[in-house]
């Protein structure tokens, strides 16, 4: 439990601190470490918590501020480059997506051209969902007829390397 007489050292500090370090500490943390103004002031209120909070164990204060706040602005260094290896990261799994997607659409179109129009159609209804009985009543045919016709062009497209 702290006395009265700390807090009122601490509070008196603190006052100190604002009036006489805060601005230059400020600029120097954005200058040197090229940190952000408002990131600087949350790392600076941090370390001024810190003081506060071990006020009573603390010989020198603003040498304990100074060793707390470098120790915070490496772990926000350290936050902020794994944040960034994260995004460079997906970045590149993005693009090798777009890639892979971009050829297998590339490879579907020039199968798909090799195919007769009639059994591409069956197939576009069939991918689209509908059922055999769907497809069987608008081409005018049986559903079974419809289901030979897939099962035809799925053998096609396995004898040109697709499946």
């Amino acid at each position: 439990m702290r006395s009265a007489a700390d807090e009122a050292a601490a509070e008196a500090w603190l006052r100190w601190f604002q009036t006489a370090r805060y601005r230059r500490c400020r600029a120097y943390l954005c200058v040197t470490y090229g940190l952000e103004p408002a990131d600087a002031e949350a790392l600076i209120n941090t370390a001024a918590l810190q003081v506060v909070t071990h006020w009573g164990t603390l010989q020198t204060p603003l040498a304990y501020f100074w060793t707390t706040l470098r120790r915070a602005v490496q772990q926000h260094r350290g936050a902020l480059a794994k944040e960034q290896r994260r995004r460079a990261a997906y970045a590149r799994q993005q693009r090798l997506h777009a890639r892979l997607a971009a050829s297998t659409a590339r490879e579907v179109a020039d199968l798909l051209a090799a195919v007769p129009s009639r059994q591409r159609h069956l197939l576009v209804w069939f991918v689209q969902g509908y059922a055999d009985t769907e497809v069987a009543t608008h081409i005018g045919t049986t559903p079974h007829a419809v289901r030979q016709a897939r099962y035809a062009t799925y053998v096609a497209l396995r004898h040109r390397g697709a499946c």
